[in-house]
Formats: C-alpha cells, structure tokens, sequence
C-alpha cells in the first residue's frame, strides 16, 4: 500500500492532510492548491505547504439522497489544527454536532482514500 496521494500523506499510519497557509494572513486551506490566497491574494513563495491534521469537531452536517436511492452524509469539520473541510462520513457509527471525527484510510481498488468517523 503506498504512502500517500496528492491529498494526504501517511504519518505513522495516520493520514496528514496537504494544505496551504499564507505567510502574509494566515489563511490556511485544503486541498493543496496553489494558485493563490482568496483572502489576500497573495501568491508564489508567499503560499507555504503545510500539512494538517486528519481530526476535526464536527460544526453541520445533511443527509444527501443520491438519484439511485442510496444516502451518504456530507459534513463540515474544523479541522484541529487548520481550517473547514468538507467531508462524506463514514455511516456506520452515527455522529452529532461537536462530536470528534478522525480519518482513517482504506485501499479503494488500486489506491488510498479516507474516511472520516467518531473518534
């Protein structure tokens, strides 16, 4: 199983998500992108990558129902140490507002993704 992807990067086994922060204001994002700071429009060497953590404080969250019938819960999580990211959580154990999330990865076929769920 490989390492990382262009999203996160393992950690001891724990996935690091890749991100951004600006020098100038500190706005921090994810994904790694980097085009440019929104806030400030700040650009190039001004933009420092920088990894975040995988856990986060679950702030919303609404049941999607997909056109085949099926449902998946899309979630907003401040991340611990960085900023809001949206997310499809993992299902089989129910979470509520506040609640501590982690990722964790899994093999989807031939490559890495993640998960998020209650910590």
């Amino acid at each position: 199983m490989p390492g990382s992807s262009q999203l996160f990067a393992l950690e001891d086994d724990i996935p690091m998500l890749l991100g951004v922060e600006c020098s100038r204001c500190h706005l921090t994002w994810f994904p790694r992108v980097l085009l440019g700071c929104e806030r400030c429009g700040s650009y190039g060497d001004d933009l420092t990558p920088r990894t975040f953590s995988s856990a986060g404080r679950l702030i919303s969250s609404a049941e999607i129902k997909q056109v085949d019938g099926q449902y998946f819960t899309l979630a907003s999580i401040a991340l611990e140490d960085g900023p809001v990211i949206r997310a499809i959580l993992d299902d089989e154990v129910p979470v509520s507002i506040n609640d501590t999330v982690r990722a964790s990865v899994i093999e989807d076929g031939d490559e890495l993704a993640i998960r998020l769920h209650k910590r």
